[in-house]
């Protein structure tokens, strides 16, 4: 819809009235359905500027004004502190992985402004990490396994060689 048919339609909902003048009271599916128009005929499902904690979607980080979000707005990058890292440690031990929400909601005060989003990505590359210092140990043991071997022959050849003498 056009930015003035949905600001005169969101300031018809607020008021109680329909929009288009009538000042007749809507039913509750008559609302929702007047409010999905608002939202570009989506349901919201509580994402956004002014949701709950935890609540926000991929999209939290855009200024939303009656449906139109602003564009090419991001969040501000923010460091992770080593706090955060080991409440998200915390929280997918007790809680289990893929429960952002409730690893959000069970540290709260630990995680200022970050979403779900935010903490599921996190984890993925605290992942990555931890297979990369594995794999990085591993090729490290076969290494000096492989070094240890070569040692051990050439003393081996070594010794053979002593013998013909």
């Amino acid at each position: 819809p056009h930015p003035a048919a949905a600001a005169a339609a969101a300031a018809a909902l607020r008021s109680g009235g329909a929009a288009g003048g009538s000042a007749a009271p809507q039913s509750p599916a008559a609302r929702q359905d007047n409010q999905l128009a608002l939202v570009g005929g989506k349901e919201n499902n509580g994402g956004g500027v002014g949701s709950p904690l935890g609540k926000a979607n991929r999209h939290s980080s855009k200024q939303h004004t009656l449906g139109n979000a602003v564009a090419n707005v991001r969040k501000k990058h923010q460091p992770w502190s080593v706090e955060e890292e080991e409440a998200i440690k915390r929280g997918v031990a007790q809680l289990g992985h893929g429960k952002w929400l409730a690893i959000l909601q069970a540290h709260e005060p630990v995680f200022l402004n970050r979403t779900t989003m935010d903490i599921k990505d996190k984890w993925r590359n605290m992942e990555k990490k931890v297979e990369k210092s594995k794999a990085a140990a591993a090729a490290a043991k076969a290494d000096a396994a492989a070094a240890a071997a070569a040692a051990a022959a050439a003393d081996a050849a070594a010794a053979a060689a002593k013998m013909k003498l």
